[in-house]
């Protein structure tokens, strides 16, 4: 699940680029118009997925550098009910894009009912 959410990140700084190097080199339009009213949407969603994959990399490092026991499991199970919330919220983006397949999602959307 981790990789899932790392993984967005990624796709979307791919498809950024992607939109901007046509918009800006190829159909020659200004970069601050393609930038604040084409990307719009693709910028937020960078951002969004920015700050979780930072935010989860903390709770990690947090998570591999605790010593208690107990502290470490409830750890645990707060990391991945949040991941299951996240990739639940997220389904669309993860099966346009063929990163996980329909019965993984069925999955998904069933788990802590």
């Amino acid at each position: 699940m981790r990789n899932l959410i790392y993984l967005r990140e990624q796709l979307e700084i791919k498809n950024i680029s992607k939109r901007l190097q046509h918009l800006v080199l190829e159909k020659e339009k200004p970069f601050f118009e393609v930038w604040m009213a084409d990307l719009n949407d693709e910028i937020q969603d960078l951002a969004q997925s920015f700050g979780e994959r930072f935010m989860l990399q903390a709770a990690f490092y947090a998570y591999d550098t605790c010593f208690h026991a107990g502290a470490k499991e409830l750890l645990y199970k707060n990391l991945r009910m949040h991941m299951v919330a996240h990739l639940r919220d997220n389904m669309s983006f993860y099966l346009v894009n063929d990163l996980i397949s329909k019965e993984a999602a069925k999955g998904l959307v069933n788990s802590f009912d």
